[in-house]
């Protein structure tokens, strides 16, 4: 009664959403997409990644949905960038969170002949070290910041990472190769680059027509559901459904059961379709720059 009054009183005009509809309010739905971004975070992580640890990975997840998210006030900037600055990618690498990691041991903090690392999972970066990452030990539970790890991704992560990986790759080629080649040619052979031009464009579709595998790990909504049990979280929390989580996830859904009708008419343009190409097989064993 008191905000309402005030509101009068310096002439701010408010309107109230309808009771029991969350998603008619910005900030209920801000609080939806955190959720549905954090266990998507959690449901990805490595299958060994300890659960009572999933406050640790709470920063990453912060930095990460402001950098995907645009604040009203500014849409050409990233909600982090209108906070705190440019996020620097390659002074602060980013990884998969939650990934299985082996971070090296300074010759002063091991014995002689102790191995030169040790397991752990991936924090995220340590934004106030130069390309340094937050790295959880379990034994002892603690964590750490180190300059230099071994990365070891779970198959899930290396199916996601292949195409976007090589993707990433064949733009940088084109990025950097045709002002290169354009400048060491002569006037009257400009012409060349277009070749390299033709190159680049060539490998993006391989690599935008690659396609993932139609079955993924059925135990990914397994791990959203035992994240959602770690965060006590309830199904009258939020307006997520089962779909919305799976879609999060990266999880394919069931789609509606179609009418007798509808599957003639699907099953006829199949059998007038061309036949499909052969899938072409992604390396798996990708590991982040």
């Amino acid at each position: 009664a008191k905000l309402g009054e005030y509101f009068i009183a310096e002439d701010i005009k408010a309107e109230l959403v309808p009771p029991g509809i969350h998603r008619a309010n910005k900030a209920e739905r801000a609080i939806r997409s955190w959720k549905n971004h954090f266990l998507s975070i959690l449901a990805t992580a490595d299958p060994a990644f300890p659960m009572r640890a999933a406050h640790e990975l709470v920063p990453f997840g912060v930095l990460t949905i402001n950098l995907l998210r645009a604040p009203t006030t500014s849409p050409h900037l990233s909600a982090w960038a209108q906070v705190h600055g440019h996020f620097d990618f390659t002074r602060n690498p980013l990884a998969p969170p939650g990934s299985a990691v082996v971070t090296h041991d300074k010759p002063g903090d091991r014995a002689a002949w102790a191995p030169h690392g040790t397991h752990g999972f991936y924090l995220g970066p340590a934004l106030q070290h130069y390309r340094c990452h937050r790295i959880l030990l379990l034994h002892p539970h603690r964590t750490r910041v180190s300059d230099t790890v071994s990365w070891h991704l779970s198959p899930l992560i290396q199916k996601l990472l292949g195409a976007r990986a090589q993707l990433l790759h064949s733009l940088d080629v084109l990025a950097h190769q045709l002002p290169v080649a354009a400048a060491m040619l002569p006037e009257h052979a400009r012409l060349g680059p277009s070749q390299l031009l033709l190159d680049g464009i060539t490998a993006l579709s391989a690599a935008l027509h690659r396609e993932l595998p139609d079955d993924p790990p059925a135990s990914i909504l397994d791990r959203v559901c035992e994240a959602r049990t770690a965060l006590h979280l309830t199904d009258a929390d939020d307006d997520a459904t089962e779909d919305d989580l799976a879609h999060e996830a990266g999880v394919p859904t069931d789609p509606p059961e179609a009418t007798t009708h509808e599957a003639e008419s699907t099953a006829a343009a199949h059998t007038a379709q061309a036949p499909r190409a052969p899938r072409v097989q992604f390396a798996e064993n990708v590991h982040p720059g």
